[in-house]
This record gives structure tokens, C-alpha cells and sequence, in this order.
């Protein structure tokens, strides 16, 4: 009888038979899958930035200071507030009463009356600020429900604005419009002259907000200044109601007096 067709192939898948008896049986689904090593390690490498330790309080609250205020808070002298002396009130925005350290009012004056002789006016919409009056209107807008970190994007923290020195002016429009404005193409060319210097510059080294129309006067000597006629400076007139509220957006700071700004340092 001839051998049939099909045992060959059934000899075969008996001799595979007791391999795959003991093959090892399939890992669950469900298993867990531990990561490498390497992975690990490159987790754990990333590390929260360094705190700094800088905060400012506003209403018993310790708000951590943002770069790049950090390691920058202004050094005001002593003798700050005692030396303020009213801007003329026609060189400041609607007569507002707005004080600058006395050495700085003589150039300020000089300065304005060269730019309206070339046809520009210079009006100045704020000077000297307290910290305590950085504080109120940092209060006022985290009223509004803003966070600090956003509203010193665009305004200096208490402690650390310049126009606690005294020295500062900010001229009108005091917003980015101003850089193409008749008055700070002037400035550029003549402030210097006159002891005033851009110090918020674009794309300054401290990376501090551009602020063309930041000016801040460091002293020269007063016979490169022209001769003004004298002007009487009233130092302490009557307190008004209130302080003025900020806009919503980039504020225009004035000031409501000096006693109201020396109340609030």
C-alpha cells in the first residue's frame, strides 16, 4: 500500500509540538513599563528658576519682584523731598501741580522756552512719585483685578522708579505715540544740552519697558543755561480731594499736589 501524501507534514508539526510547549507566555496589557534610566534622569534635571528674595508689599501681601526690576530698586537721597519745588504750571498738562527737585526746575525752564522758540511744545504730564505712590496705583489696578506681574510689564514697581529721585519728567503724550512725536525728535537732538537724558531708552541694556517720553535730568553746570527771568515756586499748596485714578491702560501719572505726593511716600 503506497505511503499517503499527508503523513510527512503531520511527522513534522510533531516534532515542533514540545517547543512550543514551553515558550514563554505573552506579556499582560496591562503591564506597567518602567521608563530608562536616562529618561528619568532628564526629568529630574529641570529646576524651579532661583527666588530672588526681592518683593514689594502692598496691603500686608508680599508680591514677588519681576525681572527685569530685580537687583534694580532706586536709592533716593535724603534730601529728596525737601528740595521739591513746583514745576511752572504753564509748562505742565492742564496747570497741573507737578514738583521736580529744585536744581532741576531752572534747566527745565530753559530747556522748554529753546523748544518753543523752534516751535514744539513740551508739556509734562508727571514728576516726582513716592514709592507709597507707586503703591497706590499698583492698589488701584489690582483692584481692577489685574496681576502684579502684568502691571509691571508697563509700570515701575514701588522702589523701584525713578521718579522717586526728584530728577524725572514725563512729557505729553506720555505713550508710545510720542516717539513720533515733534517733541522727542527734539529732545533727541537738545535735551542733552540741557542736562536731560533719555534714560528708558529702546532695547536698553536692563531690558526695562521703552519709555520715550522718560526723561530725567542730571545736573550741568549753570552757565552753559541761558538766563531766565526769576519765578516765585509755591512748595506746599492746599491737599485736594483725592488722588487721580490711573486709566485702565498705560496710565498718565500727574500729580494732585505736593502734599498729597509727600503724604504718599
Amino acid at each position: 500500500m503506497p505511503p499517503r501524501p499527508y503523513r510527512p507534514l503531520v511527522a513534522s508539526l510533531l516534532a515542533l509540538l514540545p517547543g512550543l510547549i514551553f515558550l514563554p507566555a505573552p506579556s499582560s496589557a496591562v503591564e506597567t513599563v518602567t521608563p530608562p534610566p536616562a529618561v528619568v534622569r532628564t526629568r529630574l534635571a529641570v529646576a524651579p528658576l532661583p527666588y530672588t528674595g526681592e518683593v514689594v508689599r502692598i496691603d500686608e501681601v508680599d508680591y514677588p519682584v519681576p525681572r527685569p526690576w530685580t537687583g534694580n530698586m532706586v536709592r533716593v537721597p535724603e534730601d529728596t523731598v525737601p528740595s521739591l519745588q513746583m514745576i511752572p504750571q504753564e509748562l505742565t498738562l492742564n496747570r497741573t501741580e507737578i514738583y521736580l527737585r529744585n536744581e532741576a526746575i531752572e534747566p527745565l525752564r530753559a530747556m522748554s522756552a529753546a523748544a518753543a522758540e523752534a516751535g514744539v511744545q513740551l508739556l509734562v504730564d508727571s514728576g516726582y512719585r513716592s514709592a507709597r505712590y507707586q503703591r497706590v496705583i499698583f492698589r488701584q489696578f489690582l483692584e481692577k483685578g489685574q496681576r502684579f506681574e502684568n502691571i509691571a510689564r508697563y509700570v515701575a514697581p514701588p522702589g523701584y522708579s525713578e521718579h522717586a529721585l526728584g530728577t524725572v519728567v514725563d512729557f505729553h503724550p506720555s505713550g508710545r505715540g510720542f516717539a513720533a512725536s515733534d517733541a522727542y525728535r527734539w529732545l533727541k537732538q537738545h535735551a542733552g544740552a540741557y542736562g536731560f537724558h533719555e534714560t528708558l531708552p529702546r532695547h536698553n541694556r536692563h531690558h526695562f519697558p521703552w519709555e520715550p517720553w522718560h526723561w530725567k535730568f542730571q545736573a550741568v553746570t549753570a552757565d552753559k543755561l541761558p538766563q531766565l527771568a526769576p519765578h516765585t515756586v509755591k512748595r506746599r499748596p492746599a491737599p485736594l480731594a483725592a488722588l487721580p485714578a490711573p486709566a485702565v491702560t498705560r496710565p498718565t501719572f500727574q500729580a494732585a499736589s505736593a502734599e498729597a505726593l509727600i503724604n504718599h511716600r
